[in-house]
């Protein structure tokens, strides 16, 4: 059987295929049995990263695609060792004086972990909240084992640069991917010279929204 290739994120220790399964409300409109055979199959043909990050307003309806993963890892009996958890943080549930802790704390606790292998930052939307500061909440969770590594989704080539900036500056882990719409009728972003440089310093780019997130029809 043919497994899919892998790839080292950043310079991190994490090493994970080069297709990773999204759960963007999937799960919650899944039969349960047919999400514990799609999991088991992406595992056997060599999928190890699983993105379990939920998309859902604070004043919106509730979602639980990752709680139904926590019960669909344990069904297709994957072992922890066996496989990349990334979660999703976002600007708007920031908390002062916690940082992204509690954020995160409830995530996984949602999830059914103890730790992220990796964590993805949200669209930047808001400019109260001094990099600085989230670069040293971040450092605190992975110097506490909460995770592995982090990254950043749509974020500015100019604003990814600030924060390597700040870490090395501080010492500390900077970001080691971004996440970034990336398909044949968008790529000029991903491929133009602001983030070259940056992946010229090593850092990774994860695809999203390939196929455009949907498929329209002309009328």
């Amino acid at each position: 059987m043919t497994q899919i290739p892998r790839r080292r994120i950043g310079a991190s220790e994490l090493e994970t295929s080069v297709f990773a399964l999204g759960s963007w409300h999937i799960y919650d409109r899944m039969h349960f049995e047919d999400a514990v055979e799609l999991v088991r199959t992406a595992v056997d043909r060599g999928i190890n990263l699983f993105d379990v990050g939920v998309y859902s307003a604070p004043d919106g309806p509730p979602a639980f695609t990752d709680v139904l993963f926590s019960a669909i890892i344990r069904a297709a009996g994957v072992a922890r060792e066996d496989y990349l958890l990334s979660e999703k943080l976002w600007l708007e549930g920031w908390d002062d004086q916690a940082g992204f802790r509690p954020q995160l704390e409830n995530a996984l606790f949602r999830v059914g972990d103890e730790q992220a292998d990796l964590v993805i930052l949200g669209d930047l939307r808001r400019d109260d909240v001094a990099l600085r500061d989230i670069v040293l909440s971040l450092a605190s969770l992975r110097e506490d084992g909460l995770i592995r590594a982090w990254g950043v989704n749509n974020w500015s080539a100019s604003n990814v640069q600030s924060l390597i900036d700040l870490a090395a500056a501080e010492g500390v882990a900077g970001p080691e991917i971004a996440q970034l719409k990336y398909s044949v009728s968008r790529r000029s972003i991903p491929d133009g010279e602001p983030f070259a440089a940056l992946w010229q310093q090593g850092l990774s780019m994860q695809a999203s929204d390939v196929m455009e997130g949907a498929i329209s029809r002309a009328k």
